[in-house]
C-alpha cells in the first residue's frame, strides 16, 4: 500500500466522521451514546486495518533482512 493512497483513505476516513458528527451535533438527538461509540469503534478498526499490513510488510521485510555473519 503506498503512501499516496493511505493518505487518500485516512482523509476520505475524517471526512466522513467529521461530517457524521457534525450531523449528529447539529440534530435534537444529541444523546445518542450508542452512535457514537459505534463511530469510535468503526474508526478504530479502520485504523487498525489500514496500518497493519504497512507495520507486517514492514517487520517482514526488515526479518528478511537480517544476517548472522556466517551462522
Amino acid at each position: 500500500m503506498d503512501r499516496h493512497r493511505f493518505m487518500t483513505t485516512l482523509i476520505l476516513l475524517h471526512t466522513a466522521l467529521a461530517g457524521r458528527l457534525r450531523a449528529l451535533r447539529a440534530s435534537d438527538e444529541r444523546g445518542s451514546e450508542t452512535t457514537e461509540k459505534v463511530l469510535w469503534i468503526s474508526a478504530v478498526i479502520a485504523v487498525v486495518l489500514l496500518v497493519y499490513p504497512i507495520l507486517t510488510g514492514k517487520l517482514s521485510d526488515w526479518f528478511n533482512n537480517l544476517s548472522f555473519g556466517g551462522l
